[in-house]
């Protein structure tokens, strides 16, 4: 028997099915007799996510940061691709030649490479510390009486911006009917989040202190299950953008279920069908409450769903960079100062996807970003590279904390920063940046601001191989 290792075999099952088997089914519904260029470019796109998805399988590592990184990218920048190039049919409308096409493939393999790049610099790197057994980690502590006050404080501060913002009325509206009493998108921004992310941020910090056994009182225990119904109900799928709504979810599945042999695989295959079956109609309460589903064959949803425009905003915004030029950072500035009101910025950048989207003349302008497109229209293709790059660094980083913390099994807030933003990535990848960065920021500042502790001893670990 050439393999012994069943996880080796998985591991070859999965290179096939993602990277030749998967591609094949829609390449042969498209009743195309050639890939074309263009469509080779694609497949080599889909065999190196392929390798990047399948490589973990091997020892069932949590490397979850890489794992939706690659997924997304699968999906959105491979596969879906493979099926609007060979079918001529976007989303849309646009006229795009067959070398525009070419030049933004090349790109997505640029970010595709830099990233990866990223990834094994720092894991290296952490290779390379692995003999410095001694690693500070600060500890996620909280005494149950000061947990319940913390849930307390956030069940009132929600239900006070809910009365004052005048939403509660709304709650179980579609989203596109929600009323508000704030008359300034900013400000109705903010009570949104404050809505929402503080609840959510204390319920999951809760979940991690209970299973670990660190709840000895039960009014910890009934304050969590309090939070877990009233984050399902702010955060509900109704009246809730399906980027935060889908991020809850997620996070809460990592954190409850214990990562067990075979996690991995599981989760690979969650997150395909979720991509790919799942997404088109999350967004189904968006207009109306009892809207119908009219289920489509797959491939055709793929080419006519805006909910898929994600590699021809790609193609418009280096046809807005061809006519206009990059903004040599304008978009990035907008996007990480996003909290400064334009009433004090009177001339701060508006999100990517609309701005090219009103200049390219669509009159539908909530249009989708990929980090594809916001690198190239900062900074072109050295954009690119370096934000990726830097992604990839990132990410690898966390990671790498997130598994060293698992390994000394000291409880920090990597547990719960990492698999919310394993999950609120995809969001963050298919952009706008904007956007996206706002919800994030803040979800960071009160995971820091509520697991805040005195700095601990260091622990000795030993570090795993990342």
């Amino acid at each position: 028997m050439i393999f012994r290792n069943w996880n080796a075999i998985i591991y070859v099952w999965s290179i096939l099915v993602l990277g030749i088997l998967l591609p094949m089914l829609f390449f042969l519904d498209q009743n195309t007799e050639s890939l074309g260029l263009n469509g080779g470019l694609i497949e080599l796109i889909l065999l190196y996510c392929s390798f990047q998805i399948s490589a973990p399988l091997i020892r069932n590592e949590q490397r979850i940061m890489e794992m939706t990184f690659w997924l997304f990218t699968y999906v959105f920048m491979g596969i879906i691709p493979l099926v609007q190039v060979l079918s001529h049919r976007f989303a849309w409308p646009g006229q795009y030649d067959e070398a525009m096409i070419t030049r933004c493939l090349f790109m997505t393999l640029l970010g595709m490479i830099s990233y990866h790049a990223g990834i094994v610099w720092q894991r290296r790197k952490q290779r390379g510390q692995a003999g410095d057994s001694i690693r500070a980690f600060k500890k996620l502590e909280m005494s149950s009486s000061s947990y319940t006050v913390l849930g307390f404080g956030t069940l009132l501060l929600s239900a006070a911006m809910l009365i004052q913002s005048g939403s509660i009325r709304s709650l179980f509206l579609p989203r596109n009917s929600a009323v508000s009493d704030f008359s300034v998108k900013f400000q109705g921004l903010i009570a949104d989040q404050l809505t929402k992310v503080p609840i959510f941020v204390c319920l999951s910090i809760g979940i991690l202190l209970w299973k670990s056994g660190l709840f000895k009182s039960v009014g910890a225990k009934w304050m969590t299950g309090l939070l877990f119904v009233s984050a399902l109900i702010v955060s509900n799928p109704i009246s809730t953008a399906r980027f935060w709504f889908g991020s809850v979810i997620l996070t809460l599945i990592m954190l409850l279920l214990n990562w067990r042999k075979g996690s991995y695989l599981s989760w690979i295959a969650g997150y395909l069908v979720l991509f790919i079956v799942v997404f088109p109609y999350s967004d189904l309460f968006r207009n109306e409450l009892y809207a119908a589903v009219n289920p489509q064959k797959i491939s055709e949803v793929m080419e006519t769903k805006g909910d898929y425009d994600a590699f021809q905003m790609l193609l418009n915004t280096t046809q807005y960079v061809d006519s206009f030029g990059t903004t040599q950072g304008k978009q990035l500035l907008g996007a990480l100062f996003f909290f400064i009101p334009r009433s004090i910025w009177v001339s701060k950048a508006m999100g990517s996807g609309q701005h090219v989207a009103e200049a390219l003349g669509y009159s539908f302008t909530n249009l989708s970003s990929p980090l594809w497109a916001e690198a190239y229209i900062n900074f072109g293709y050295a954009g690119i590279v370096l934000l990726f790059g830097f992604y990839g660094y990132l990410s690898g980083w966390l990671q790498g904390r997130f598994r060293q913390a698992i390994r000394s099994g000291v409880l920090t807030h990597y547990h719960l920063l990492v698999p919310f933003l394993s999950a609120y990535q995809f969001f963050l990848l298919r952009g706008d940046l904007m956007n996206g960065i706002a919800y994030l920021s803040f979800f960071i500042l009160l995971t820091l601001l509520f697991t805040l502790q005195k700095k601990q001893a260091e622990r000795r670990i030993i570090a795993p191989s990342v």
